[in-house]
């Protein structure tokens, strides 16, 4: 989380493994003993922020609702954890650059599963008719747009503030697939 928090903010080069080490009270010699060089750490980063999304997935598929009304809740709740200070997940803003050459196989794994389930998503909403027909290839490409930016640390807002940001997109994407 610390070292998210800070990637999000400085960028991936700009963080230390010392400013790392600081956040979580050691040193950089016990960073790298128990967890890695940076680039461990961004590959962990990067894991933990696809683990929420397959969560949050996962949740919302629990909860009965149609195809569309899932996808809503998903955004919803994503929007909730992007914004949180206590989970604090890595952007998806930040390069793969900065992981090993099998770091960055596994997140493009991570990323192609991600896209696999979302494409499943879009389509099923679609074949229930709760969802206009639009190129899903598309639908991809912009779909992390309105919320990608909550990450960034200079947006502060309250609780309540960060519920009605959710809510809002929630709101961007019900309407953005509602079917005509």
């Amino acid at each position: 989380m610390a070292a998210s928090r800070l990637f999000n903010a400085k960028g991936v080069d700009t963080t230390s493994l010392d400013e790392i080490a600081e956040q979580v009270g050691t040193n950089k010699r016990m960073l790298y003993r128990y967890v890695g060089d940076k680039q461990a750490i961004v590959a962990a980063c990067f894991d933990r922020a696809f683990r929420f999304v397959f969560f949050t997935i996962d949740q919302a598929k629990s909860l009965g609702l149609s195809a569309a009304q899932s996808l809503v809740a998903t955004e919803r709740a994503n929007g909730l954890v992007l914004q949180s200070k206590a989970l604090s997940p890595l952007s998806a803003l930040i390069p793969f650059d900065a992981l090993s050459e099998e770091a960055r196989a596994s997140v493009q794994g991570l990323s192609r599963r991600l896209s696999a389930i979302s494409r499943e998503r879009f389509a099923e909403a679609q074949r229930a008719g709760d969802m206009r027909v639009i190129d899903l290839d598309e639908l991809l490409h912009v779909s992390p747009g309105p919320i990608i930016w909550l990450v960034k640390s200079f947006i502060e807002s309250d609780e309540r503030r960060q519920v009605m940001i959710a809510d809002e997109i929630a709101e961007f994407t019900r309407v953005g697939i509602a079917a005509l």
